[in-house]
């Protein structure tokens, strides 16, 4: 097996990482922001949306479907996050970048 560049293990960190920032936003995003608009706002047993989410006062209603499916971009931000960390703590490329930061420059 090739190994990879440090600037490419860095940049599939870096990837993770940015790719983990998105799907927690897009978590909150679809959650808190788009079903606040589309979903009842009462308790509404006969059409399923029985899952009460509180938006900082604002409560609606979701079904199990809508429940569930905003919870998937939660779930591959928390793989991505915990892949990166994993690949870090083999590669240890950024413990690298702070040790070569912190060194002291020698005079000339």
């Amino acid at each position: 097996m090739t190994s990879l560049s440090k600037s490419a293990q860095k940049r599939i960190i870096d990837s993770l990482g940015v790719m983990a920032l998105v799907s927690w936003l897009g978590f909150i995003c679809v959650r808190y922001y788009y079903y606040a608009r589309i979903t009842p706002e009462k308790y509404d047993a006969a059409t399923g949306h029985i899952f009460e989410v509180n938006n900082h006062g604002h409560i609606f209603y979701l079904d199990a479907t809508q429940n569930l499916l905003t919870y998937i971009p939660l779930v591959v931000g928390v793989i991505f996050f915990f892949v990166s960390l994993l690949l870090e703590r083999q590669w240890k490329i950024y413990k690298e970048i702070n040790e070569l930061r912190l060194k002291p420059l020698k005079p000339y």
